[in-house]
């Protein structure tokens, strides 16, 4: 199971990013003390988060691949993460997500994976 990026979500997610870029610069420009501050942080994040977003469609291959051998994540940057597969099956698959019964091998570091979820 391949996932990739859909180019019209990341478009969208561009053009967010535009607002919220505008939406600081102005709160920068028109506030005073801690809001400007705050939006000259804000800023510099949603325009680092476009740069980002930016890159996505650019990216060749999947994303994201669940396979027999484990899951391939492109953008963690911590190879695959092996499985030992208890069902091959998905036990639920959605538009945006999907849900495996897995068992992971052993010995299997799954630290840098686990660091980089966030719950």
């Amino acid at each position: 199971m391949e996932y990739r990026t859909s180019i019209p979500r990341t478009l969208g997610l561009a053009g967010l990013g535009v607002l919220m870029i505008a939406a600081s610069y102005f709160s920068a420009r028109n506030g005073v003390g801690f809001i400007q501050a705050v939006g000259w942080f804000r800023v510099a994040f949603f325009g680092l988060c476009f740069v980002a977003i930016l890159f996505q469609p650019f990216r060749q291959g999947p994303t994201v691949v669940i396979d027999e051998l484990g899951v391939f994540d492109r953008r963690l940057g911590v190879g695959r993460i092996p499985w030992e597969v208890r069902d091959l099956a998905a036990l639920l698959v959605r538009e945006s997500f999907a849900v495996f019964s897995a068992k992971l091998k052993r010995g299997a570091d799954v630290t840098p994976f686990l660091s980089s979820v966030s719950v």
